[in-house]
């Protein structure tokens, strides 16, 4: 959740943010920002090109006018939103070039070993792996402000990730064409409404 939740981009700021620049300039800042927290995790970091996160934008955005123009949703949810916007940011492949971040500015120990664990998977599907966890990110945030604070580790903890399920993601995203509406599905799949009481299997 980190990556929606800094300073910078405190939500109940957003639209002032928009107001000041214009959407599609904070479109621009906030994917090279996240792309890059996500990148960081895995001890890389990133450069967009932002010709190619320009035409993401206009094509996400007239996915989105178009599925309300033409009565197939009567409001978009956040899975749809999300699913439509992985999609534009992995097939217009924003990211340009990924870069390793020098040992000597990684946190030394075990915290260096485990960013640079999954780093091979990262300068091989960097792309991917950022556009699906932004949406992954999107929903989250969703699912998490219809919880009670107290409730949000328990959010959080519930619908994490496993790095080796998100690199499986990545692959698919990569050597298919994912539709959509298929990761429409895969979000809301992944954000299932909790049990509200444990079931137990004898």
């Amino acid at each position: 959740m980190k990556a929606l939740f800094r300073e910078e981009f405190d939500l109940s700021d957003i639209p002032q943010q928009i107001a000041q620049e214009n959407p599609l300039a904070f479109f621009l800042r906030f994917i090279n920002f996240n792309f890059n927290v996500f990148a960081a995790q895995y001890g890389c970091s990133v450069t967009l090109t932002e010709r190619r996160t320009h035409e993401a934008y206009d094509f996400w955005k007239h996915d989105l006018f178009r599925l309300l123009k033409d009565g197939e949703s009567i409001r978009l949810d956040q899975y749809k939103r999300a699913g439509f916007l992985c999609f534009w940011l992995r097939r217009r492949i924003v990211v340009d070039e990924i870069a390793p971040i020098p040992n000597a500015d990684l946190p030394p120990g075990n915290a260096r070993e485990k960013l640079k664990r999954y780093l091979p998977d990262f300068m091989q599907y960097g792309n991917e792996i950022c556009a699906f966890t932004l949406g992954y990110h999107f929903c989250l945030r969703f699912a998490a402000s219809s919880s009670e604070s107290s409730e949000l580790d328990t959010i959080v903890d519930a619908y994490k990730l496993a790095p080796t399920l998100l690199k499986e993601i990545a692959v698919y995203l990569k050597v298919k064409n994912v539709s959509p509406h298929a990761l429409y599905l895969m979000y809301k799949l992944i954000f299932r409404p909790l049990p509200t009481e444990r079931i137990l299997v004898s």
